[in-house]
């Protein structure tokens, strides 16, 4: 087995370009490194990237030699799976006439947006107040800048939310509610997919979704619960938001467990026209003709 002097493996077999460089399609060969002594050298390079630059993106392999601090987004990642951006797309509620009126708040109200976007400013509400929050979630622990939280953290799973590490403190101290008039999910195997637009099945005017609240550097920042769909949504799509009647609200916002959160709530849904990024209006949730 070869020995190791720092990082520098002193075997001619491996040159100073793998021990200097990490690449995700050029590995460490490992024809004169034994197993071990491998991962060792990997971990302490990719401890030192980490330390030197925060915005490091690591590959699934070495991510639980990680500190756990670098290891939550990779974590958080690897659960969501292939539906990752899953609710990546609402409409805002309209609020006028209900409790939460707009004449009643302390905050200025957007003009009503129908294609809300991640990383946009949304209404949360916390409490008894609405208030306004950066749509994806960064953890209060994160030390580097706002472009250098890499994870997609617009959603987090129901089921194991309280677990991961980007979301357990929010988890226990940051619930909220997400109000929406509706959302957009998409079929079809290729580009451009069909969208389709999601809205309560009774009357009800404003969807509430389970939220988690994190407030980084001064910025509040949030995200939406989704769990498996029920037989109103999985025609569509195998994910659905935790949607809240006013008995789920409160069992939520009230620290409940709440593992079968939404699993009742009842949705309808119809296919609307394309629409791109930049389009916005009340046409995007009419039904294709």
């Amino acid at each position: 087995m070869a020995r190791l002097t720092g990082l520098e493996p002193a075997t001619p077999g491996v040159t100073g370009r793998y021990s200097n460089q990490l690449s995700y399609n050029r590995p460490l060969p490992a024809r004169s490194l034994g197993r071990d002594a491998l991962l060792s050298a990997v971990r302490a390079r990719v401890k030192r990237l980490c330390t030197t630059n925060p915005g490091f993106r690591t590959p699934w392999l070495i991510g639980p030699f990680l500190p756990k601090a670098r290891r939550a987004p990779l974590e958080h990642a690897r659960g969501m799976g292939k539906h990752a951006a899953m609710c990546g797309r609402f409409i805002d509620p309209d609020l006028r006439g209900s409790e939460f009126d707009f004449a009643e708040l302390r905050i200025a109200p957007f003009p009503r947006r129908f294609n809300v976007k991640p990383t946009q400013d949304i209404y949360v509400l916390q409490g008894h107040e609405i208030t306004c929050a950066r749509w994806g979630l960064i953890p209060a622990w994160h030390r580097g800048d706002l472009k250098d939280w890499r994870a997609s953290t617009i959603n987090a799973r129901l089921e194991d939310a309280a677990t991961k590490p980007s979301f357990r403190a929010a988890w226990r101290h940051g619930r909220c509610l997400v109000p929406a008039g509706g959302y957009y999910e998409w079929t079809g195997a290729r580009s451009p997919k069909q969208p389709h637009f999601f809205r309560s099945a009774g009357n009800e005017a404003t969807l509430w979704f389970a939220g988690l609240l994190s407030v980084w550097q001064d910025l509040p920042t949030c995200a939406i619960l989704t769990r498996a769909a029920n037989e109103t949504a999985a025609d569509i799509h195998d994910r659905m938001p935790v949607i809240l009647d006013s008995a789920g609200r409160e069992a939520w916002l009230a620290g409940a467990p709440c593992a079968d959160a939404g699993a009742g709530y009842r949705v309808r849904h119809h296919p609307v026209a394309r629409f791109g990024t930049g389009d916005d209006g009340p046409a995007l949730i009419e039904p294709c003709r």
